[in-house]
């Protein structure tokens, strides 16, 4: 069991520290993007799985087996709490990041709705240029970006 928790752990961390080198360096753009995007994804999939297989250990001690023994949990309490805060910590960022990309989105469709163009120029003097998704997606510029450009 230990190299079945261990390891997605171990690999998440290693493509964390080497997967961005990896993708800029020895890969076109287009395959860098696929490799990071892709890379990611399954990175914190398995590192969720992981943590809630190791943080699942505490339930020995709370829920008998089906035949009334008790679980074998080859993991020490202190690591299964660990993975629990863990879990919780990572839970927590994925509301607040959520919520606050739903909030930021709202903001912005809102800015772009009087405008009848597929580009939105934004008073902000600050550079800034992205794309706003979505069904009616628009081109937003800020007035700091129009004034960075040359003629």
């Amino acid at each position: 069991m230990r190299t079945a928790v261990y390891c997605p752990l171990v690999c998440s961390m290693l493509f964390g520290l080497f997967g961005p080198r990896l993708a800029l360096r020895h890969l076109s753009p287009r395959g860098g993007m696929w490799t990071l995007s892709v890379g990611a994804v399954l990175s914190a999939l398995a590192s969720t799985w992981s943590l809630a297989l190791l943080a699942g250990t505490l339930l020995d001690e709370v829920v008998p087996d089906i035949l009334g023994r008790r679980f074998h949990t080859p993991v020490n309490d202190l690591v299964a709490a660990i993975a629990v805060v863990l879990l919780l910590l990572g839970l927590g960022r994925l509301v607040h990041t959520a919520v606050a990309r739903a909030r930021l989105h709202r903001r912005l469709r809102r800015s772009c709705a009087y405008s009848r163009g597929p580009v939105v120029v934004l008073a902000d003097p600050a550079p800034q240029a992205f794309a706003l998704p979505g069904a009616g997606g628009r081109v937003v510029v800020s007035q700091g970006m129009l004034a960075a450009l040359c003629p």
